[in-house]
């Protein structure tokens, strides 16, 4: 029995496929492996000369970008020792790496320099607004100051700032009656001395949120600690004389969530990316995207490009290939044994390699393939292209060459997991199936609609494959088709390519392997079933995955119906997608907001509708945008609205993650394809209505993480993340109107449902009834009055005139006072009414029956009557359960 391909190589221990700062760490000389293309190498030149200073021009931060598994981490952290490390190590690594001398000499003219601080840091995903961004700054410097021996921290940051006046018993932001004042806003804390604590602890990602929390708070006392550009740009030429430096390079790599989380207002960076010009202060920023995918505004994307040095890093085949031989490794007692078998695969694949790919990437060497045994050269040039296209961070090519293979069913097509199952005697070299495998899933949210109708194209016809090599060819084919649609098939001069499902590059990926010969009959048996289309080219066979003539005016027809009746609008509001399903309100709140979903084309109308809402409710507006056009007419109707509309409102704007004029055609094209195809073939209805909803669903998913902007007439903008924190706020916006509402007594949800309860709650509210085990919830409320001194308190207005309950007991006498003193009566609807009113906002709910009874218990005592119209009888506590029910319930009796 042969053995595994496992006993004979194996993934290097030491390769790192995803370079971290971690790993900077335990291996501290492994950045001398880093392999510095012709880019890499333009962005030490461009480096050199930022810091050099030699004129305004090359005074310019930098901005890298890359798709993922292009090694722009691992090339930020080699910029990083370069610059740290000692000459004599810098020396070694430039002449391993062939790197010209001239630009070594630059970079000791540098590092003789009285000193260049490097600060590194990872992620921008908590970054919301100018203080977070200031404040994240200013602990990263102090940070790599302490680091680096630096003894001088100028003037005080943010942080420091607000710790010392927190502290200071004579200051006139009052911390701790704030801290009481706004509890809401710091729930995990019991008293504020926690607070200040966590502040001086937590680290500089821990102590964002809770410095964004109190600024926010003291805000709304009246005292500002905001900074501005000019205080952060003032403090960093502060560190850098006192502590004698020549320059500080900040490199911020994963910054793209800072523009995607920030896109109404980036003034802030853009400031201090302009201070390059004046001070020796130099971002270089990493992102996954070039800087124009972020910045809509043409006006913002000029201002970016004159303040930044841009360069876009791409892996070259040569780079790829070498990089990937070197995570594999041999096994040393087996290493001639492998070199036979390794001779073996190389002769089946030699001619393949001369005939297309030596052909068409001339720069790719033999040897080099050779080394990737055995994973098939055609294969390897396929992964290389398509971990370019269509990665992510959870899917590179390195991570194809060295995940874990136990991780999940997409694991068991990478690389390890193949040499791991599979011998010499088996299928012995790694195809392009695989690789469609590992990277055609379609949780995988970076394919597009056209790669997805591909992956359903297979899934509707694998059961017209006869066996498991039939599965493969249609595999590869149409990871061809895929790839050729993305633009990737017209890259070569002539018009046969690598990249193009032609019959000879299926073949050509199939070389060496037990079905070459079989190719060309599979492919036709696909042709003859409907699976695929064919058409002449040149000498060769071009293969299209239009398998069904379809009738282009109907689909026309189709196309234009759904646009028509699936506009932006409508979708957004469509329960079959629930766009807001993360979102959700419960409890209280689901019962005080009237949720609507809208766009500036029909929020005006929308808000119409809602003008003869109960007096209890709110409007909650989710205002969404279908593109970036959208984001800027959303803004301005926004404004428009909050003076038009004279009642409460409160606007959830969630512009800043447009569904895409992309998005929404693809949406429409696969539903406009289930639509066509639902007399004809049920699977593909299937698949395209999967498909449609999959791009709602990538949608919904970017929605939760997305910056949003929160908008009342009773509070400024508040930009906030998630739907956890969405959720938090609305409770503290709630409790700005609603000050005295029965959650201020509990939030327990049950309280507040609109149903499963009877009469008997307002006698249990009376307090003539015992609260029963099925309304034990009630008990929460009951406990609070006790605790107040309010529930056995005949005069508990007198002994405690603040409790929202006392407030209610006010106006409730009041109102029954002026009633009977007008009309010899007073109106449950009228009681009813003022308490829905603020700022109590009685709900139709069980707490409400609850709570009515204690209010009206000593009304229900024999010296009232009820009178319905008809019958004028003594007020007894059963007759009053009866009328607080049916108010509440909305019931006529």
């Amino acid at each position: 029995m042969a053995r595994k391909y496992k006993d004979y190589i194996s993934i290097d221990k030491d390769f790192i496929p995803v370079f971290s700062k971690n790993w900077d760490k335990k291996y501290p000389d492994r950045w001398k492996s880093f392999y510095p293309d012709n880019t890499f190498k333009e962005i030490l030149n461009d480096l050199a000369s930022s810091l050099e200073m030699s004129s305004n021009e090359s005074r310019k931060s930098i901005w890298i970008s890359g798709p993922y598994g292009t090694g722009k981490t691992f090339a930020s952290f080699v910029i990083k020792h370069i610059l740290e490390n000692d000459i004599e190590d810098v020396k070694t690594y430039f002449e391993k790496q062939g790197i010209s001398q001239t630009l070594f000499n630059r970079f000791v003219g540098l590092k003789q320099k009285s000193g260049i601080l490097v600060v590194h840091r990872s992620s921008s995903s908590g970054i919301i607004g100018d203080n977070k961004l200031f404040s994240a700054i200013q602990e990263s410097i102090k940070q790599a100051l302490d680091e680096n021996g630096y003894t001088y921290k100028g003037g005080k940051s943010l942080r420091e700032t607000i710790i010392d006046i927190l502290t200071d018993s004579n200051s006139l932001f009052n911390f701790a009656g704030a801290f009481n004042k706004y509890k809401e806003k710091f729930t995990e804390y019991a008293k504020p001395e926690g607070v200040i604590r966590d502040l001086r602890e937590l680290d500089i990602e821990g102590s964002l949120d809770l410095l964004e929390r109190i600024m926010e708070v003291a805000d709304r006392e009246g005292f500002n600690w905001s900074r501005t550009p000019e205080d952060v740009i003032e403090w960093i030429e502060d560190i850098i004389r006192g502590n004698n430096l020549y320059a500080i390079v900040f490199i911020w790599d994963e910054f793209s969530d800072f523009f995607q989380n920030n896109q109404k207002s980036i003034t802030g960076f853009q400031e201090l990316a302009q201070a390059s010009g004046t001070i020796p202060f130099y971002f270089l920023l990493i992102t996954h995207k070039v800087h124009s995918s972020y910045l809509p505004d043409p006006e913002v994307k000029k201002k970016i490009e004159a303040r930044f040095k841009l360069k876009n890093i791409e892996m070259a085949d040569t780079t790829a290939f070498m990089l990937m031989k070197n995570a594999l490794k041999k096994t040393e007692d087996l290493e001639d044994e492998w070199n036979v078998i390794a001779g073996e695969l190389w002769t089946k694949v030699e001619k393949v390699v001369s005939r297309t790919i030596e052909k068409y990437a001339v720069d790719i060497k033999h040897d080099e393939l050779k080394a990737l045994l055995p994973l098939h050269p055609y294969a390897a040039y396929m992964l290389k292209e398509i971990s370019a296209s269509i990665s992510s961070n959870q899917r590179t090519m390195f991570q194809f060459l060295s995940g874990d293979p136990g991780q999940g069913e997409q694991a068991k097509h990478n690389f390890r997991w193949y040499i791991e199952n599979h011998s010499i005697n088996d299928w012995y070299l790694l195809t392009c199936d695989y690789i469609w495998d590992y990277f055609f899933s379609f949780d995988n949210v970076d394919l597009d609609e056209g790669t997805r109708n591909i992956m359903a194209h297979y899934n509707t016809f694998e059961n017209q494959c006869e066996d498991e090599d039939e599965k493969r060819v249609l595999k590869t084919a149409l990871l061809l088709c895929a790839m050729n649609q993305r633009g990737m098939g017209t890259r070569a001069r002539s018009s046969i390519n690598l990249m193009r499902p032609t019959l000879l590059n299926i073949s050509s990926a199939f070389e060496g392997t037990e079905i070459q010969e079989k190719i060309r009959i599979i492919m036709d048996k696909f042709v003859r079933k409907g699976v695929l289309g064919s058409m002449p080219e040149g000498q060769d066979i071009l293969y299209i995955t239009q398998s069904r003539n379809i009738d282009e005016e109907r689909f026309r027809q189709i196309k234009e119906m759904l646009l028509n009746n699936t506009r932006f609008e409508k979708l957004i509001s469509d329960q079959n997608y629930n766009i807001i399903e993360r979102f959700k309100l419960s409890g209280f709140a689901s019962l005080r907001f009237e949720v609507i979903c809208a766009t500036h084309n029909d929020v005006r109308r929308k808000l119409e509708s809602l003008k003869n809402l109960p007096l209890y409710k709110i409007p909650l507006v989710f205002l969404f945008a279908k593109t970036e056009e959208d984001i800027v007419k959303n803004n301005l109707v926004i404004k428009k609205i909050l003076k038009e509309y004279k009642n409460d409102m409160v606007i959830a704007d969630m512009s800043s993650q447009p569904l895409g004029q992309q998005g929404y055609n693809n949406f429409i094209e696969s539903k406009a394809k289930a639509h066509y195809f639902l007399q004809i073939d049920p699977n593909q209805t299937r698949l395209y209505d999967s498909n449609a909803k999959n791009v709602i669903e990538e949608w919904k998913s970017k929605l939760d993480v997305t910056t949003m902007t929160l908008y009342s007439k009773h509070e400024l903008p508040i930009q906030l993340q998630g739907s956890a924190s969405f959720r938090a706020r609305i409770k503290e916006l709630n409790v700005k109107l609603y000050t005295c509402g029965l959650e201020t007594l509990t939030e327990n949800d049950r309280v507040f449902a609109v149903s499963g309860f009877r009469e008997t709650v307002a006698i249990m509210g009376m307090d003539k009834a015992s609260i029963t085990p099925n309304y034990s919830y009630l008990n929460a409320i009951k406990m609070n009055l006790i605790q107040a001194n309010i529930w056995n308190n005949h005069d508990y207005v007198k002994m405690n005139s603040s409790h929202a309950v006392s407030k209610m007991k006010i106006v409730v006498d009041e109102l029954i006072t002026e009633s009977f003193d007008k009309n010899s009566s007073a109106r449950i609807a009228d009681i009813w009414s003022i308490l829905q009113k603020k700022p109590f906002g009685l709900m139709s709910c069980t707490g409400s029956v609850f709570i009515m009874g204690f209010l009206l218990k000593e009304y229900a005592d024999n010296r009232f009557y009820k009178k319905d119209g008809i019958n004028t009888v003594p007020l007894t506590h059963e007759g009053l359960a009866d009328m607080i029910f049916s108010i509440v319930k909305g019931l006529t009796k």
